[in-house]
């Protein structure tokens, strides 16, 4: 008689360490981290492991997807710029930027929709396309429900101790609401109003939209 093995696939194989720390170019990360996505979506062990967040997982869409917008958005298609996640907990900074002249240390952080997992399932259904489904809510009042999330997640990275004027803040904010011409005006508003006042210890923050409608960036000048 053969004994047969049962053989069970490891979801972590889909991000090994190696690759979710690898120096890269904006553009090469933001095509890894979109092919990763689509692999993740084809297998239901990575999903299931995706939508609870375990292991990799969690730095990957917590961290390096919203990093990797970043990156496109601010150093496009520069080949002298590298991207570099950092998967080490001793380290005060979630990213690296890499450019021929300093080391940027970025913090990043999620002003988080009370229905994020629901948004989640959608992205990993759909791979790396957009995960933010239309909805059926008025369009002001959800550019504040937004914002309103997007002071939380500030405050919660205020105060002095670990952080200086040499990092940066990205904060990444579900964007199916914003509207370049509608919405600008009252973002960049919000921006100097609410979040620039905060007593936060970076030199610029960076407001980005998770499906890559919203890109605000701006300096605390302190």
């Amino acid at each position: 008689m053969i004994a047969v093995v049962s053989m069970t696939f490891d979801p972590r194989s889909l991000l090994p360490a190696s690759e979710m720390v690898r120096a890269r170019s904006p553009r090469a990360l933001h095509a890894w981290v979109l092919e990763t996505c689509d692999a993740i979506a084809k297998v239901p062990e990575a999903k299931r492991a995706a939508l609870l967040h375990h292991g990799p997982f969690k730095k990957f869409y917590e961290e390096i997807f919203p990093f990797s917008i970043f990156a496109i958005r601010c150093y496009g298609d520069r080949n002298d710029v590298l991207c570099v996640p950092n998967r080490d907990e001793q380290r005060d900074f979630d990213a690296e930027v890499r450019d021929p002249l300093r080391r940027l240390p970025v913090e990043i952080t999620l002003a988080r929709d009370p229905k994020w997992h629901y948004r989640m399932a959608y992205l990993l259904e759909q791979g790396g396309v957009s995960m933010w489904g239309p909805m059926a809510v008025d369009s002001s009042e959800l550019r504040e429900c937004h914002l309103r999330l997007v002071k939380e997640a500030a405050e919660g990275k205020a105060g002095p101790g670990r952080y200086g004027r040499g990092y940066e803040l990205v904060i990444a904010v579900e964007d199916s609401w914003f509207d370049v011409d509608r919405d600008s005006a009252a973002v960049a508003d919000f921006l100097e109003q609410e979040i620039v006042t905060l007593p936060l210890c970076f030199g610029v923050v960076h407001l980005i939209g998770l499906t890559d409608r919203l890109y605000k960036s701006v300096a605390i000048l302190r």
